[in-house]
């Protein structure tokens, strides 16, 4: 989900119908290849009187995440199925597309930049989770899933060409401090920054690593596939219905 929200535009397409004065919202999931119309309110389970059990009231004090999350709570089955979820499954339901999980250790190094970045071109959602140990050692969270915003080269002034993947931590905070983070300030400097479209300082979870980094503390990683058209319809406009 946190992956999903960097593109605004596909989240509201989750939304298919709302009635704000009844508290009722209905969404688009997807169930063995077929769309699915799940029905919720917004009675949330409550940790307090004013804080949510689960996904928590953004800055902006939106509730579409807390909404989806309970509708993929109901699809599931209940809250508690949504814990250590699979990816795959989740971007599956949302969307109706394909992921597939890539590994490190299955490429050289230059190889799966290479590839990372395509993806990005390609406009894919993706994800990677932190490896079990020594994450810790630049301010990384064991086990924690980041959203990949892509994967880019920066030219210092020096003439060094570094390679660079785009991380953001779903939780709006606490951030990566090794090279090239907003830490490091002979790397992260308002040239470099200015060339990556970068905010220095801002702790919102928004952060660049080197690949030699990335290598060293990321492990899994996930991606979501993208088509501008559902599936669902390309195949039903296509199929000769008359010789199944």
């Amino acid at each position: 989900m946190g992956a999903l929200a960097e593109w605004p535009a596909r989240v509201k397409s989750l939304f298919t119908n709302y009635d704000t004065a009844r508290s009722i919202y209905e969404l688009k999931m997807w169930d063995l290849g077929r769309p699915k119309k799940v029905v919720v309110d917004d009675w949330l389970p409550m940790a307090s009187l004013t804080d949510t059990l689960y996904v928590k009231r953004t800055a902006d004090k939106s509730v579409w995440a807390m909404i989806l999350e309970k509708a993929g709570a109901k699809f599931f089955g209940n809250y508690n199925k949504l814990n250590w979820g699979n990816f795959k499954s989740a971007y599956y339901v949302m969307t109706g597309r394909p992921g597939v999980d890539i590994y490190t250790s299955n490429f050289a190094e230059d190889a799966f930049f290479q590839k990372i970045a395509a993806h990005d071109t390609q406009g894919d959602v993706m994800y990677a989770s932190c490896k079990n140990t020594g994450c810790s050692a630049v301010n990384l969270v064991a086990s924690h899933a980041y959203t990949v915003l892509g994967a880019r080269t920066y030219t210092d002034g020096a003439g060094v060409t570094w390679k660079l993947y785009h991380l953001r931590n779903p939780w709006g905070s606490f951030e990566y401090n090794g090279t090239f983070s907003d830490f490091d300030t002979k790397n992260m400097n308002s040239v470099s920054a200015a060339a990556l479209g970068h905010v220095i300082g801002n702790n919102d979870g928004d952060f660049w690593m080197t690949s030699a980094d990335y290598y060293a503390y990321i492990g899994p990683m996930g991606v979501g596939q993208y088509a501008t058209t559902d599936l669902y319809t390309v195949v039903d406009s296509v199929w000769d219905r008359s010789k199944s």
